[in-house]
């Protein structure tokens, strides 16, 4: 163990394993391989990554307050469009919704708030959700994820 290392409930490899899956973007197979787990493990991540330690690190890592504005970032991404306008004036934005997917399932999936996300399959209800109906998602996941 690394000297200097002092989490309390959770064991190192476990912290490796949370910090590589944020800095990989969601791969959990790879962050659990780096973090030097067996193949066991990495055929079945969900005893790793359901464990108490491993979201009490993830947790440390990614605020909810983070969540919430990586969520609203995400929901809002856009892309240029290609090419100038006949006058060769730069022509504007649009909406680049497979990256808005991309943020929001990442987010979610790492915090363990998926399944309720899936309640609404509605895109756009999601998207018009203000700042205290994201905080309330994200207290209703906490609530499921205690139980």
């Amino acid at each position: 163990m690394p000297q200097g290392y002092n989490y309390v409930g959770m064991t190192f490899k476990q912290h490796i394993a949370a910090k590589e899956l944020v800095e990989n973007g969601g791969n959990v197979p790879r962050a659990l391989r780096k973090a030097g787990y067996s193949a066991a493990m990495i055929k079945n991540p969900q005893k790793v990554t359901r464990s108490r330690g491993f979201q009490e690190v993830l947790g440390e890592i990614i605020s909810d307050e983070k969540l919430a504005l990586v969520l609203r970032e995400g929901l809002d991404a856009v892309k240029p469009v290609k090419g100038k306008g006949s006058d060769g004036k730069f022509l504007g934005f649009y909406s680049d919704f497979a990256v808005r997917r991309q943020y929001v399932e990442i987010c979610l999936r790492l915090k363990g708030y998926l399944s309720i996300a899936q309640q609404s399959n509605d895109y756009n209800h999601m998207r018009s959700l203000s700042d205290e109906e994201l905080d309330a998602i994200i207290v209703r996941g906490k609530q499921a994820r205690s139980r």
